[in-house]
């Protein structure tokens, strides 16, 4: 499945939170509440989100492998940016334009280029959810 940009920061958001309201997570994206409702929306629609009885937005058991895969393909590329040169800070915001974007059989040809590393060079665990 693919997403945008957008769908992507609003996975992430959601992921590291836990459980986010409307109002927190439009702040978190830096939108306004009613394209963030628009957002949320849309990724119900993809099954990626819902709502749990406090009515607090959360992801979906789909939503939570498409963030598992989502973090995987940016520690990847990560990876490969620090390998070759790419200082670490701007390596991940490099990786932040296009890791939403690459198709899952080029990231793992990449990570099986660098012989499967187990950590980002940030140190977090590059998990082979795909």
């Amino acid at each position: 499945m693919q997403f945008t940009r957008r769908e992507r920061d609003c996975i992430e958001k959601v992921a590291d939170a836990g459980s986010i309201n409307l109002t927190k997570l439009s702040s978190a994206l830096g939108i306004r509440a009613p394209t963030a409702y628009s957002l949320v929306k849309r990724l119900v629609r993809k099954q990626i989100l819902e709502k749990d009885k406090n009515n607090l937005i959360i992801l979906t058991s789909l939503g939570r492998k498409y963030a598992g895969d989502m973090a995987f393909r940016h520690r990847v590329l990560e990876t490969l940016f620090a390998k070759n040169g790419v200082p670490l800070g701007e390596a991940c915001r490099e990786c932040r334009k296009i890791d939403f974007i690459l198709s899952e059989e080029t990231v793992i040809d990449i990570f099986n280029k660098l012989k499967k590393p187990s950590r980002c060079p940030h140190g977090k665990p590059i998990a082979t959810s795909i």
